[in-house]
């Protein structure tokens, strides 16, 4: 089940109501790019992974997020995004593929109560760190720190993800909002209810 608290989204109900409205919403974003979503809960919604595929074969996917919540803290955490470019056809962008994937995983953090999401933008490199945090600027990050090995905090970020980087995080109702899915909209639409 999904975990909605109801001091922080509404009431369960309302949640409920607003986290249909919001996956409507993504599925129509989704259809000319003829690609189908699919996230898996591995127990207790702690772990997670998000697949995007072909919608012709389930199985030709083209990016994958993986990660686990931690519902009392309101957090999401992204261990990483895999997006294959040479499996996207001609019509598709990567920013389209890791557009779609951050989207469902916002609504996967919002639908189990989560507030904030975490990663790392791994520095491999000079040339590919810094395409990797404009890309998820674009997408609604905010950078937090320098993961570089020189200071001490910089160990459990480095244990937790295997490298170094620009450790980053995004509000997900801010996401959601800045994509479309999230209407102020829809508040009005739960006092109508309401009201009837």
């Amino acid at each position: 089940g999904k975990n909605f608290p109801a001091e922080s989204w509404g009431t369960s109900m309302e949640a409920c109501r607003r986290a249909r409205t919001m996956r409507a919403r993504h599925a129509d974003m989704l259809k000319p790019q003829r690609l189908t979503m699919r996230t898996t809960d591995f127990g207790a919604g702690s772990l997670f992974r998000v697949f995007r595929s072909t919608a012709r074969c389930e199985g030709d996917v083209v990016g994958v997020v993986e990660g686990f919540v931690v519902p009392p803290l309101g957090l999401l955490h992204l261990d990483s995004m895999r997006i294959y470019n040479s499996r996207l056809r001609e019509q598709r962008g990567a920013f389209g593929v890791g557009l779609s994937l951050g989207l469902e995983t916002a609504l996967y953090g919002y639908e189990t109560g989560c507030h904030t999401a975490e990663l790392l933008a791994i520095n491999d490199d000079d040339h590919t760190h810094r395409r990797l945090v404009r890309y998820y600027r674009r997408l609604g990050c905010v950078p937090v720190c320098e993961v570089t090995g020189d200071k001490p905090g910089d160990v459990a970020h480095m244990l937790v993800w295997g490298g170094a980087g620009t450790r980053m995080d995004f509000d997900v109702r801010g996401v959601l909002e800045k994509w479309g899915l999230w209407s102020n909209d829809d508040d009005d639409d739960d006092d109508e209810d309401i009201a009837r």
